[in-house]
């Protein structure tokens, strides 16, 4: 295997756009900004707009990127993405929020609260799960253009609609679908560690938060993706009164944890 083979994907594009960049007359030089990790008690300050990186879109190995989505990071989640806003500084602003600010990205997110890897989303599972919700044309196309997708869930998946209530869901069926749907990403994005997953979990439900992570860890790295261990990380004070939703710390904190355990830095140009 050549060194340049061996680097993450996320720093070969990141190295090929500088060069590209570098040779065209017009196009203006790029600012990579690197910083390390603050401490969780930190807020993360922004990207200004002068700081956002520029040059031209390079091609994903496997597909063809889009100069309109490359600038974008695309999250696939459920309520612990669907009910919270994109207004910087608020106190409900999502982790997806602070952590698009953080790189110079413009966040776009399907959520529906509910909603995993089994789990149709919605009241009732009248909306999407994570596939279906993939299968939507838009969708899918911002999947493949996105400078980096973000999924966010599982935690949903302990149970699942059935005619007349509710029934457990399995380790075995909650695996093909989480397996099933790993592969989808990776036919639309290859091997690809701007493909970042994680697993929320407050600390109500822990003993379903130890059967379900493994199967979603395993699958992730299975296809080349980035998983995030965010165990531990939203606790009774960074959680809302129901213990499953972050507050305001949870999300800074989840947002720097993806910054501290992922290439995301790099996943933008």
């Amino acid at each position: 295997m050549s060194l340049w083979s061996s680097l993450p994907s996320a720093l070969r594009r990141r190295t090929v756009a500088v060069l590209v960049s570098a040779l065209a007359i017009s196009v203006p030089s790029v600012v990579v900004t690197w910083s390390s990790a603050a401490s969780d008690s930190e807020e993360i300050a922004p990207v200004s707009a002068s700081a956002k990186h520029s040059g031209p879109t390079v091609a994903r190995r496997d597909a063809q990127v889009s100069q309109r989505g490359a600038n974008t990071l695309l999250v696939i989640g459920d309520s612990i993405t669907g009910r919270f806003n994109d207004k910087r500084g608020a106190k409900n602003q999502g982790f997806w929020s602070i952590l698009a600010d953080s790189v110079g990205a413009k966040p776009k997110t399907y959520a529906q609260g509910g909603a995993g890897f089994v789990n149709p989303g919605l009241v009732r599972c009248k909306g999407y799960n994570f596939s279906q919700q993939v299968a939507r044309p838009a969708v899918r196309e911002m999947v493949i253009a996105a400078g980096a997708l973000v999924i966010e869930g599982g935690r949903n998946d302990t149970r699942t609609c059935v005619k007349g209530g509710y029934a457990e869901v399995s380790n075995a069926k909650l695996k093909r679908a989480v397996n099933s749907f790993m592969r989808q990403i990776r036919a639309l994005r290859g091997r690809d560690d701007c493909t970042i997953v994680l697993l929320p979990w407050g600390p109500r439900g822990e003993e379903n938060r130890d059967r379900i992570t493994p199967i979603i860890r395993k699958a992730t790295r299975k296809q080349g993706f980035t998983f995030v261990n965010t165990m531990g990380l939203i606790t009774k004070q960074r959680a809302l009164a129901d213990k499953v939703h972050p507050n305001r710390a949870g999300n800074v904190a989840l947002s720097k944890r993806i910054l501290a355990k992922s290439f995301a830095r790099a996943c933008f140009y």
